[in-house]
């Protein structure tokens, strides 16, 4: 609810809240809480009642030579991978149980008209501790953990563009301070439940008047 009224509170009313519009037919919105922000003109999310959700694509930042925490050892390609899989189902876990704990929606396994279909992208990632031991390994961090998020949502039925939001997010860790693969994977759950609760509580119950329309 909360991230709903601020949502609403951020869009309604006053004509500089609204940008440009994009390239492929969305209006641009300033809002506070978000980097990026963009939706069609009319679009009214909230007839949506059923979602379907694209599994999380995950990019490293290309300035990014991952290594296991506590050394120099560089990740074999398979632990990238892993890595890469281990964040994509855990922002997919935030995303579910977000829009399952709203009683009007419901997740569907394959998109289907009526439906609305999410497909989540983390991008531009930098974590600052990772590895693939059994046991946790504590260092000492020189960056904090980074993360940026892109989310687009499209109609099932005629695969329209209808919003797409994208975000920045720098993890707590103190600079100089302990880090940890663990500390790093409860930052990333923080993140990824904040976004999650946007979309579940905010974005999908959110109507955007028509440009011919008084906002």
């Amino acid at each position: 609810a909360i991230a709903m009224s601020l949502l609403l509170g951020a869009c309604a009313g006053g004509g500089n809240r609204l940008g440009a519009m994009t390239d492929d037919g969305l209006r641009e919105i300033t809002f506070q809480s978000l980097e990026y922000l963009a939706m069609k003109p009319g679009v009214n999310l909230s007839v949506y009642n059923t979602v379907h959700l694209k599994p999380t694509s995950v990019d490293f930042a290309s300035s990014w030579k991952p290594t296991q925490t506590g050394s120099r050892i560089a990740m074999s390609v398979a632990d990238q991978d892993r890595l890469r899989q281990d964040m994509g189902e855990q922002f997919d876990r935030a995303l579910r149980d977000a829009i399952d704990a709203n009683p009007r929606l419901t997740i569907v396994d394959a998109p289907a008209p009526g439906a609305l279909v999410l497909t989540p992208r983390l991008f531009d990632v930098k974590l600052t501790g990772t590895n693939n031991r059994s046991q946790p390994v504590e260092t000492v961090s020189r960056n904090s953990s980074r993360v940026s998020l892109e989310l687009e949502l499209v109609d099932a039925g005629n695969s329209e563009l209808l919003a797409r939001i994208k975000d920045k997010r720098i993890g707590a860790a103190t600079v100089g301070g302990p880090t940890s693969s663990t500390g790093t994977a409860v930052e990333l759950d923080r993140i990824f439940s904040a976004w999650a609760s946007f979309v579940g509580d905010g974005l999908l119950m959110f109507a955007l008047k028509a440009d011919n329309e008084k906002q």
